[in-house]
């Protein structure tokens, strides 16, 4: 019964010093302690010991959803920038696709133009030879820059090109039809340039003074 009763006195003792050591705020206490005393001690270190516990466990769950937060996060933007990477992929694609159609069609046309321009710096040589070597010329003048430039180009004709060459045309058509009287310079046989009223029969021939003219272009 003795040896019982040291042994529990020795456990009790082992115990309130372990709750003693782990209680700095605790002042040491010089008088025995009860076992009632040590009982209530072993108490109050398991509430710090819980109270600690549970602050370690919130600390660490708080933690964890903040990590949880920041990692949810990075794979939303994740998410979004892959999204976003797919749109543009698809966009890419289908504009290639476009763009292959748009270059067959413009090497289609390109092909089509090739041949407008042939006939065009054609039909502009042609029409250049023929205005300069026209008597008309001597009224209507300023007109072989355009056709010549128009015949000698290497790229495609502009569209103001192509309505300067129909204009050309039509107004040497319409003056071919006419009789007009115009004041032009000639040269008299003498080498002597001077200004002179010109009678002018479309294309064939011009008459100043009751004198024929030529035209020397």
């Amino acid at each position: 019964m003795f040896r019982k009763t040291l042994l529990t006195f020795l456990l009790c003792s082992f115990f309130a010093s372990n709750v003693i050591a782990q209680e700095a705020e605790a002042p040491a206490k010089d008088e025995p302690l009860t076992l009632q005393q040590l009982l209530e001690r072993v108490k109050e270190g398991r509430v710090t010991d819980n109270s600690a516990n549970k602050k370690r466990e919130r600390q660490f769950i708080n933690e964890r959803n903040k990590r949880k937060s920041m990692l949810d996060n990075v794979n939303r933007k994740i998410g979004i920038e892959e999204a976003r990477s797919e749109r543009l992929e698809a966009t890419f694609n289908a504009n290639e696709l476009q763009l292959a159609e748009l270059e067959g069609l413009l090497n289609e046309r390109l092909g089509v133009f090739g041949e407008l321009f042939g006939v065009v710096r054609q039909v502009s040589g042609e029409t250049s030879a023929q205005v300069g070597s026209s008597i008309i010329s001597g009224e209507i003048t300023g007109r072989l820059p355009a056709l010549d430039e128009l015949a000698k180009s290497k790229g495609l004709p502009k569209i103001k090109e192509l309505e300067g060459l129909w204009y050309a045309l039509q107004l040497e058509m319409t003056a071919q039809g006419e009789v007009k009287t115009f004041t032009g310079q000639i040269v008299a046989p003498d080498g002597i340039a001077g200004a002179a009223e010109i009678t002018r029969v479309g294309p064939f021939t011009a008459i100043s003074d009751n004198r024929f003219l030529r035209y020397a272009g």
